[in-house]
């Protein structure tokens, strides 16, 4: 037992010194081990110091191990081939090519060869280590620096854009020497500068050698050759040759009482030039595109239309006739005319539609006022015999008062009135103007008898006035002298049956309340007998008119002053009027058809009290 128990414990000591032994090993082990780590990354910098570490690559060339001048060797040819770099750009079908260098595009050899060496450098040495650890397993691929002169790669841009650029144009239409123009549309095209250098440099960069795409921008005109075909079409139909206007009507010729019709016919010509100057062009916008139309202003032609209308206007005129009494048959004295006024408004749209038509021509447009009497009416008129007449006296009348009674009979000669029409003594001898042929005789102004133009006339005016009120027909408008004028009483006209007329503001007015056409015939050619007859079919009736009732007005005053009148001779006395006293006298005019009364009216006249006077000639 002692034996066994003194074996056991050397053993043990034996054990336990094996133990101190490796200890010992091992911690010396791992004290070179630490002393090695420890030194490994100052070693590693030693061995590649002034060197690139291994795994670092520039273009695919490794240059782990180089210095810099052995790096600049080796990278300064593949550097200067990426500088020469061919870069190919399209458009379309069209291609470029320019280097790297001349796109702007510069390599920076030492910075490529700095940023070589500075991989796994600079980190610390727990990441310096990592860093390098890394380059060892993977290795890493350094870019070369580029430097790019963004200018120079615009200005080259800019000279290619010369070439591909197109100005975008509108498609327009002119106007030349009466010829439509049409300038075809044509799209635009512009170079992207901005965007085409950032495609080039983005490849330069990358070493591709793949077609760049360069970007150009389409610009589209708003006027389109199609925005414009309907405008062209129009302007040309517009312009296709000259309009004519064309006139027809009929107009009365008149030949030793013989009247006949004739054919007008009145053209113009509105030419080519004249039509351009009124074609334009408007634009109005249809989405995103402008739409041209073709105008034809008419309005400026209207004035053309206006001169047109100064060669056919015409007021209405009315025939007129004598009556033969031998025969009963009417004699034209007057043709009738239709009245015409050119429409200017209504020819200038017949004008827009004919210049826009294949016609090309176009009917004047007229507006037609019939007259009241025509001439081919004249047998339906049924004037066929003498109705009523009125019969004074101007023998011994001065020359200027005969003269004036005979013009204003004249002008009222032939006069026809239509049924249902007025008879205006004023519109029938006015205007009662020197012009007009009138001459300065005595009249009744106011209160005074005086020289004025047209003296005389009123006893026309008398002479109708009887003729149509023993007819009986409907009295309009009457006004009667200011005091009694015996003269108009020596042919049996009875006091009270005057009427006086003065231009403008007094008139006489009677209306044809038959349905029949009244003329009425003059004859000067006796002066003691002038007349006044109305001709004809009587209407039926009979008419009454009642002698004057008379009573006396205010007495006449004192002898006037003598007129002196240095164009007769001395000696001379001509009365310009007797005293008389006033009067108020009224007559009754009944008309009967049959036994039954279709009308009374009485006529009231008031005279004022006239005063001698007389003119006295001074003409030595």
């Amino acid at each position: 037992m002692e034996y066994t128990a003194v074996i056991g414990g050397k053993e043990k000591q034996q054990q336990q010194s094996r133990g101190l032994t490796l200890a010992l090993v091992l911690f010396v082990l791992l004290d070179i081990a630490l002393v090695a780590v420890i030194a490994a990354p100052f070693a590693y910098d030693a061995l590649y110091a002034q060197r690139i570490f291994p795994g670092v690559q520039v273009l695919g060339i490794a240059l782990g191990g180089m210095t810099r001048d052995e790096a600049r060797a080796a990278l300064s040819q593949p550097i200067a081939d990426r500088e020469g770099q061919i870069l190919t750009m399209t458009y379309g079908d069209r291609r470029w090519t320019a280097s790297a260098a001349e796109l702007g595009l510069r390599y920076d050899l030492e910075a490529t060869i700095d940023a070589a060496y500075a991989v796994g450098r600079g980190q610390g040495i727990v990441g310096d280590s990592r860093l390098r650890l890394d380059l060892w397993r993977h290795g890493q691929l350094v870019e070369p620096v580029v430097q790019t002169d963004r200018v120079h790669t615009l200005d080259y841009l800019h000279r290619l854009a010369r070439d591909i650029d197109v100005t975008m144009q509108n498609a327009s239409l002119t106007i030349t020497n009466q010829q439509v123009v049409a300038t075809p549309a044509r799209t635009g095209y512009r170079l992207d500068i901005d965007a085409s250098a950032a495609r080039i440099l983005a490849a330069l960069q990358a070493g591709t050698t793949t077609p760049v795409a360069l970007v150009v921008a389409t610009i589209l005109p708003q006027v389109t050759d199609q925005s414009i075909a309907d405008a062209q079409a129009m302007a040309q139909r517009l312009l296709a040759g000259p309009v004519t206007v064309t006139f027809s009507g009929r107009d009365w010729v008149l030949n030793n009482g013989t009247a006949t019709s004739r054919n007008v016919e009145r053209t113009w010509t509105i030419d080519v030039a004249q039509l351009a100057g009124a074609v334009s062009l408007d634009q109005r916008k249809a989405g995103e595109q402008v739409v041209l139309s073709s105008r034809f202003d008419g309005d400026k032609f209207a004035a053309l239309f206006a001169s047109i209308a100064k060669e056919i206007n015409r007021k209405p005129q009315d025939a007129r006739f004598d009556f033969d009494t031998k025969t009963g048959r009417l004699i034209p004295t007057q043709i009738s005319q239709e009245g015409r006024t050119v429409d200017v408004a209504e020819n200038v749209r017949r004008l827009v539609a004919a210049a826009g038509s294949d016609k090309r021509t176009m009917q004047l447009a007229v507006t037609i006022t019939r007259p009241a009497v025509a001439l081919e009416d004249m047998n339906k008129m049924g004037i066929r015999e003498l109705i009523s007449q009125g019969v004074t006296t101007f023998a011994g009348s001065r020359p200027a008062r005969a003269h004036n009674i005979q013009l204003a009979a004249a002008k009222l000669n032939g006069l026809v009135i239509p049924p249902g029409g007025t008879f205006s003594l004023l519109d029938a001898i006015s205007p009662i103007t020197a012009e007009a042929g009138y001459q300065e005789g005595y009249a009744i102004i106011g209160e005074s008898t005086v020289q004025d133009i047209g003296g005389g006339v009123c006893q026309v005016a008398t002479t109708t006035f009887r003729a149509f009120y023993r007819g009986g027909f409907q009295l309009i408008e009457r006004n009667q002298h200011r005091y009694r004028l015996r003269v108009y009483e020596i042919k049996g006209g009875p006091v009270g049956l005057d009427a006086a007329i003065y231009d403008p503001g007094k008139d006489l007015k009677f209306k044809n309340n038959t349905n029949g056409y009244l003329l009425i015939q003059t004859d000067t050619s006796d002066p003691s007998n002038f007349t006044v007859s109305i001709y004809g079919t009587k209407p039926g009736w009979t008419v009454t008119i009642s002698d004057p009732v008379t009573k006396p007005g205010k007495p006449h005053g004192p002898r006037l002053p003598d007129i002196e009148d240095p164009n007769q001779p001395v000696g001379t006395r001509i009365p310009v009027q007797p005293a008389e006293d006033g009067l108020i006298v009224s007559i009754t005019r009944i008309v009967k058809q049959g036994n039954t009364i279709i009308s009374q009216d009485t006529l009231n006249t008031t005279y004022q009290p006239a005063n001698e006077q007389w003119i006295v000639g001074t003409k030595k």
